[in-house]
């Protein structure tokens, strides 16, 4: 009711029927299903939302409309790896710093949420600011340069001490374990189906020579 003019439009590939029933273009939601120029579309928006509440990994639509100069309201999951970690201690949408670099509802707080939407969406000072900080954030911290560098350094430290690493690696020497398990049991398996083709082989009837008629 606050901005009654603002359409919001829901994308998504595969559709389910249940969602379809929120389609109220007359109260300005539409469930428009498939995109097929994801950045076309955010370009066109003036507020990208991004309400997730479970995933891992950058979100692409984040950087899509970060691409196009769209700016985003989005939960902690949605910022986290981009603007935020899970674990920052950031308690308020509303502060300076927010509107220079994103728009986060932190722990889920929808009621927070929408209101920051309308803030992005009604204001053309926060909404420039926001849109202003993309640029510098993703040179600062995404620069591909930066990143090759950095991987390349991580994998000469793992190769200069690959035994150490490899003493100190929980997690690789659990994998470890469980491929040597399928390892065994792939080849038990596969023992087996030979054994059995061979025991069929033994089992099949001579052939009758029809020479002898």
């Amino acid at each position: 009711s606050q901005i009654p003019d603002a359409k919001c439009y829901i994308y998504g590939a595969y559709t389910p029927a249940k969602a379809q029933q929120f389609h109220q273009p007359k109260k300005g939601l539409y469930i428009a299903g498939w995109a097929q120029d994801a950045q076309d579309v955010l370009a066109k928006a003036r507020v990208n939302l991004a309400p997730l509440r479970f995933g891992a990994g950058l979100k692409g639509k984040v950087f899509d409309a970060m691409q196009v100069g769209t700016p985003t309201v989005m939960t902690d999951i949605a910022a986290e790896g981009i603007f935020m970690s899970a674990t920052d201690d950031r308690t308020s949408h509303t502060s300076t710093e927010d509107h220079h670099q994103a728009i986060v509802a932190v722990n889920d707080d929808f009621d927070n949420f929408a209101q920051a939407a309308i803030e992005l969406y009604k204001s053309s000072e926060h909404w420039h600011q926001a849109q202003a900080h993309f640029a510098p954030h993703i040179s600062a911290y995404f620069n591909r340069g930066k990143q090759q560098y950095a991987l390349v350094e991580r994998i000469s430290d793992a190769c200069n001490n690959l035994n150490q690493k490899r003493q100190t690696n929980f997690w690789q020497a659990l994998v470890n374990q469980q491929q040597l398990k399928a390892t065994q049991y792939m080849s038990q398996w596969i023992e087996a189906k030979q054994t059995i083709a061979q025991l069929h082989v033994i089992d099949r009837p001579p052939a009758i020579d029809s020479s002898d008629d």
